[in-house]
């Protein structure tokens, strides 16, 4: 009887494992959803088309450049930005360009 109980057990333990396993997955849409459809706004070399113009820099990094890019265009400000990386000495900076 001993046995039998230990064999129970390890099959309850083998049970809840697999249910953890299988609730901590991605769902199966996760998997086709794709890449996003916006072009990146964060540029490298400086190719910023005609039209934009810069209004601020020494962002340290793109993400906090793209808030204000993305505050902008939510409230009207600007129909489009860019955010440039340049390098001074060994900081890189941001600088935000907009499209009226």
């Amino acid at each position: 009887m001993r046995s039998q109980s230990i064999k129970s057990l390890g099959l309850t333990t083998v049970t809840v494992l697999t249910a953890v396993v299988a609730l901590s997955a991605p769902p199966a849409s996760a998997d086709t959803a794709g890449p996003s459809s916006e072009p990146s706004r964060c540029l490298i070399l400086p190719s910023i088309p005609p039209g934009f113009h810069k209004i601020a820099d020494g962002y340290f990094g793109c993400d906090f450049c793209s808030i204000d890019g993305d505050w902008g265009i939510a409230n009207g400000r600007w129909t489009d930005y860019r955010c440039l990386m340049h390098f001074s000495g060994m900081e890189v900076f941001d600088a935000l360009y907009v499209y009226p």
